[in-house]
């Protein structure tokens, strides 16, 4: 919508389209409206803290001009802390910026803010002297800056600090002189150490107010719920409209960014539209229970609110798993999910989600400690992609999802967010493990001597040229096995298993006529699919007959000759020398740096 036409529109219809327009968007329409404070005003604290936080002290001083005492409470909370102390800079920065504002807003702060708060924050970056009156101040003070307004208080502070410190102090002075007294003297006779811990303690339960608890609290909320667990927790005993509750003086409504965040449709999405039908009161309060558990999430991930892409991180987290688990406990039927939401805490739901899941993750990272010896760069690096992609996000402490359309993520994660996420995941599982045991019968000493080789800087086998040796030696009619092949063996391999280009059906179907067991065919197909099709892919493309440049495959390993091997190759490895899997995991490790 242009300027021009949301100018034209009445205070009622720009408040509508505000509540619709994304938070990137909401300050430039708050400065256009008829009614900027009420649009302000009727945003959630977090809300405002999210929507003001890349702009700049200009644009974002137009905006606290507006805002409520609780909404700059909250975000001299998240402006001027770091962990479990006041930073002076980012302090003396929010002073700043309420003057930008007006001086009715440094008023409303101050008169807003605890006394201790106050007082550990000016303690930072000022000290104040309170001389008797023969006293020559300049002898005391030497060469610091410092300003007195009433020749009682002397306050010293840094050169870079004076005019925002000395233009609040004299806002406190010409119109609250109590304040004023009290602000002097408490910098001038409070222990530093113990203002800041009053005020960190005073923090924590504003911010717990607001759903935001102690780190050991919301690290509660990471705890798995089996089905008999989720079936022993406490019900709802009644829903609270998250607007009345406001309304009556109690706890803050929730932030409505965290459901309006979505950024594609689940199945929790069709359970709240079913709700509805339903009272309001049962709806809000649905919402309400959602946004205080995203705020767990985000204190569980350090309280960061630097950016709205972190914060979104927490609100999906939230909605996938909450969607996960109702779909789950439902059996996909929406009306037995709009009763689950009724009766049942989303928390619950969530940590039945994660109990889905955590086995998953145990399975990935028992199959790393007794195959690979605990080396898990080691053994994403055997898999490939996406068996490699899949299970790194598997092994995380909460698994993530592989989805190849996941493309701000470097291995293609995101939350699981579904029945068919979970399931494929399980089936990945199943087909890795299945494959380990398929390998070790065939050579139990395989995996020991990868991972030999690998800590030696050799080149190392993958899951894929182990199979595609194995295919090559089957279609060749040579002896089984997942040892190298020679050129003689592909080269016959390449005549006999392909026709125009293509890889024989026979061959395929006899393969797997042969190797694998036929109660494992449905669960191993997909997996040697792939297998084929690269196979297929890499191999079409040679001629019989003609020499190999082996370094240039991957789903195949050729042997070469003592000859062959250049002297920087591992003598041993009958391949060319590649970064060995420790340093891909140091390279790996500082791409995941890079990549946020």
């Amino acid at each position: 919508m242009d300027r021009e036409t949301f100018e034209s529109l009445t205070p009622e219809e720009q408040a509508k389209i505000f509540s619709e327009t994304p938070l990137t968007e909401k300050s430039e329409l708050i400065l256009l409206a008829h009614e900027p404070g009420r649009l302000t005003q009727g945003l959630s604290a977090e809300e405002l803290y999210l929507m003001t936080r890349d702009l700049d002290r200009e644009e974002k001083a137009e905006i606290l001009r507006l805002a409520g005492t609780d909404q700059l409470a909250f975000m001299a909370d998240m402006d001027c802390w770091q962990g479990d102390q006041i930073a002076g800079a980012q302090f003396v920065g929010w002073l700043g910026t309420l003057l930008e504002a007006d001086e009715s807003a440094v008023l409303r702060w101050m008169h807003h803010s605890d006394y201790e708060a106050i007082i550990a924050g000016f303690q930072k970056f000022a000290s104040v002297l309170k001389p008797d009156w023969e006293t020559n101040v300049d002898e005391i003070v030497g060469d610091q800056p410092y300003f007195t307004l009433d020749r009682m208080y002397y306050i010293l502070v840094a050169e870079e600090n004076f005019e925002t410190v000395k233009r609040v102090i004299e806002v406190l002075y010409e119109n609250d002189r109590p304040r004023y007294f009290a602000l002097l003297e408490g910098v001038l006779g409070e222990m530093d150490y113990e203002m800041e811990e009053d005020a960190y303690s005073n923090r924590e339960r504003r911010l717990a107010d607001r759903g935001f608890p102690d780190f050991e609290t919301a690290v509660r909320a990471l705890i798995p719920l089996d089905l008999e667990g989720f079936r022993n927790f406490p019900k709802k005993e009644k829903t609270t409209d998250a607007r009345e509750t406001a309304e009556e003086g109690g706890r803050p409504a929730a932030p409505r960014y965290l459901v309006l965040s979505a950024s594609h449709r689940l199945f929790l999405d069709d359970a709240l539209l079913a709700l509805e039908e339903g009272p309001d009161s049962l709806r809000e309060g649905v919402f309400e229970e959602l946004a205080w558990l995203c705020n767990k999430m985000i204190v569980c991930g350090g309280m960061d609110f630097t950016s709205q892409e972190k914060v979104r991180r927490a609100v999906d987290r939230v909605r996938s798993l909450v969607s996960l688990g109702l779909e789950l406990l439902s059996g996909g039927d929406l009306s037995k999910a709009s009763e689950i939401l009724s009766e049942r805490w989303v928390e619950a739901v969530f940590r039945y989600a994660l109990s889905e899941l955590h086995p998953l993750r145990d399975r990935v990272r028992a199959l790393i400690r007794s195959e690979w010896k605990g080396e898990a760069e080691i053994f994403f690096s055997f898999l490939e992609p996406p068996y490699e992609f899949i299970f790194r996000g598997l092994a995380e402490k909460t698994p993530l999802c592989f989805d190849e359309n996941a493309s701000d993520s470097l291995y293609h994660h995101r939350e699981f967010a579904g029945r068919q996420d979970l399931e494929r995941a399980r089936w990945s599982v199943e087909q890795i493990e299945t494959m380990h045991r398929f390998i070790r019968r065939r050579s139990p000493s395989i995996f020991s001597n990868i991972l030999r080789s690998a800590g030696l800087g050799g080149a190392e086998e993958t899951l894929m040229s182990l199979c595609g040796n194995l295919l090559v030696r089957f279609g060749a009619g040579a002896k089984l096995s997942m040892d190298p092949v020679s050129e003689e063996q592909l080269d016959f391999f390449l005549r006999e298993a392909f026709q125009d280009r293509i890889l024989k059906a026979d061959v395929r179907e006899r393969f797997l006529e042969s190797l694998i067991d036929a109660e494992e065919k449905t669960l191993m197909l997909p997996f040697w699919g792939l297998v084929f099709q690269k196979v297929q892919e890499q191999l079409s493309r040679l001629t019989p007959g003609r020499a190999v440049e082996g370094e240039l495959l991957t789903c195949i390993r050729i042997q070469r000759s003592a000859a062959e091997v250049p002297p920087h190759v591992v003598a041993d490895s009958g391949q060319e020398a590649q970064p060995s899997p420790r340093k891909r995991a140091a390279r790996n490790k500082k791409r995941r740096s890079e990549n946020g």
